[in-house]
């Protein structure tokens, strides 16, 4: 017997991922496990895209607000443990789990079965690291390791308070281990020529502006969410605490410097993706929605969908 099957929709930021999960869930019978890391927080609505109930269409949608960004602990360990029990919870309703988001690292540590050697939280030793700026938490990394803290991102506090947990309740920071992928995925990539993308990017980010994400960022600011914290949350969130820390002389320059900021990063996302030769890339000049639903159908076995997932 097989590995169970499943689907994974990857792509650049404003690729029309999420709407086409709806999709193949509504067509197929399935429900979205997210692989977006910042919407497992709580309050990041706007700026991560999240879709509301209407848009949803009554999908379930697993790994959305299922952590408070105060916290900012969010290992790709935890997450990989919370999807794998969503994935099989989904299968045991024999229902298709759909993953649906563009952090790539979530979707290969699913997809390919990352195996991980971690430590027990440490809650004690956390506030103590937090209280140190990120520079000199990253200073303390490479102390320990300075090709383990190559790695990290110097501004992403979190992720080098995790790694300097790790090593110091293991005594080294171990290299990730790739098991037997625990099911068998068709991964199906969508993005769109870099003209129209950075168009369709433009034009999500004025309507995430007239939506609030402005207020968004000033409701988690209130709340105590610091300037740090957002710079980490990174694109939207670091640009929004500097427009509100006054760094911006209008929103229009706020506006050009993110909207070019955010297509950048979706240049890098697609660098990364192409590097995985089992993504089937949609062809977004013609009837891409269609024809992603022709590949699950063969890749299901299911040339007549059954009843009731319509």
């Amino acid at each position: 017997m097989g590995k169970p099957k499943a689907v994974a929709i990857i792509g650049t930021n404003a690729s029309g991922k999420s709407s086409l999960g709806v999709t193949l869930a509504k067509t197929f019978g399935g429900e979205v496990v997210s692989a977006d890391s910042r919407q497992i927080y709580r309050g990041l609505d706007i700026g991560t895209g999240k879709l509301s109930a209407e848009e949803m269409q009554r999908v379930p949608h697993h790994l959305i607000d299922v952590a408070d960004v105060s916290e900012q602990f969010f290992s790709l360990a935890e997450y990989q443990a919370m999807a794998y029990r969503s994935i099989d919870d989904i299968l045991e309703r024999h229902r298709l789990p759909i993953m649906v988001g563009g952090t790539g690292l979530y979707v290969r540590a699913i997809v390919e079965g990352y195996r991980f050697e971690t430590a027990p939280p440490d809650y004690e030793r956390r506030r103590r690291l937090e209280t140190m700026e990120s520079a000199e938490l990253w200073s303390t990394l490479a102390g320990y390791d300075a090709e383990v803290a190559a790695r990290f991102d110097p501004r992403n506090k979190r992720r080098i308070i995790r790694a300097i947990e790790i090593i110091e309740h293991r005594g080294s920071y171990p290299d990730e281990i790739r098991n037997v992928a625990q099911f068998d995925f068709l991964q199906l990539g969508i993005t769109w020529p870099p003209e129209v993308l950075r168009s369709r990017i433009e034009q999500r980010l004025t309507t995430r502006l007239e939506e609030g994400m402005v207020d968004e960022a000033r409701r988690l600011m209130d709340r105590g969410v610091s300037a740090e914290i957002m710079d980490s949350l990174g694109l939207e969130y670091r640009y929004l605490a500097r427009l509100l820390a006054g760094e911006y002389k209008d929103e229009t320059e706020f506006f050009e410097d993110l909207s070019r900021a955010i297509y950048r990063f979706s240049r890098r996302q697609m660098s990364w993706f192409r590097k995985e030769t089992s993504i089937v890339w949609l062809d977004t000049s013609g009837d891409y929605v269609s024809e992603a639903i022709d590949r699950v159908t063969a890749f299901l076995g299911r040339p007549d969908l059954q009843d009731g997932c319509r």
